[in-house]
This record gives C-alpha cells, sequence and structure tokens, in this order.
C-alpha cells in the first residue's frame, strides 16, 4: 500500500513541503504537516504522491511531468508526460505530449508491466510549477 503524502509549495516562498493535511475541509486542504512542522500552502500547487518512481528512484507527484524514452519491445514514442488525477476513473495517470492524445488521460493501471513497460523509461524533468513551459505541451490541463 502506498503511503498517502502531499506535495505543494509553502506560502510566500519558492519551497516545497512534503507531508500530510493537517486538516481537510470542505474546499480543500490548507496547510501540510511534517516532522518539521505545519505551513500553510499554495493550494494551486498542491499535488498527491502517485506511489510510483521514475527510473531514477524519484517520487512521482501530481504535476509532475516525465520524459519517457522509447526502447525496443514497447509501442509507445518518445513523449513527456504530464501526471494527473483522473476524477472519471478515480486512477493517477498521465496526459501525453504526442498531439493526437493530448486530450486523453491515459491510467497507470492500464499498462500491463507498467514499470517494465513504462517508469523504467521515465525520468522526472519538472514540474508545471517551477517550470510552466513545460505546460504549453498540454494546453487542456
Amino acid at each position: 500500500m502506498r503511503p498517502i503524502k502531499f506535495r505543494a509549495l509553502m506560502s510566500g516562498t519558492d519551497n516545497w513541503i512534503i507531508g500530510y493535511p493537517r486538516e481537510v475541509y470542505e474546499n480543500g486542504i490548507d496547510s501540510i504537516e511534517n516532522n518539521d512542522g505545519c505551513e500553510y500552502i499554495r493550494t494551486d500547487t498542491l499535488g498527491q504522491f502517485t506511489g510510483l518512481t521514475d527510473k531514477n528512484s524519484r517520487e512521482i507527484y501530481e504535476g509532475d511531468v516525465l520524459r519517457y524514452t522509447k526502447h525496443s519491445g514497447y509501442i509507445m514514442e518518445n513523449c513527456l508526460m504530464l501526471v494527473c488525477f483522473d476524477t472519471d476513473t478515480a486512477t493517477f495517470g498521465y496526459k501525453s505530449s504526442i498531439s493526437m492524445f493530448s486530450d486523453y488521460i491515459f491510467s497507470f493501471s492500464n499498462h500491463d508491466e507498467l514499470k517494465e513497460d513504462v517508469l523504467n523509461h521515465c525520468e522526472i524533468i519538472g514540474n508545471i510549477f517551477n517550470n510552466p513551459e513545460l505546460n504549453i505541451h498540454y494546453e487542456n490541463s
């Protein structure tokens, strides 16, 4: 079972905090708590941990952008992938930078051999909050 934790930029700073919601309100989460204390957050940067890691063992969160590199034995082309949560299927997935698929969220659970076929060939190259230029590939996000 994956740990339920979140990441967000702290209010008034460019620093990230990773931890757990202090309280959940009707309209969302406004602060995150960890062993170092509790901080108010920029709610527009809140992202949940997917339970997955990239090829460098870095934790993958909503809002991360992954670079996928094509490899033999799998049909996917080189692309960038914006990690997101699909509310229709209640799963984590990604939007592809391949234009014909940019409006569709691919669930990570759709891949038979997720680690072998996809995650071992992906690396986090940034996120849409620190690197807004990476969001141009996903105009309908």
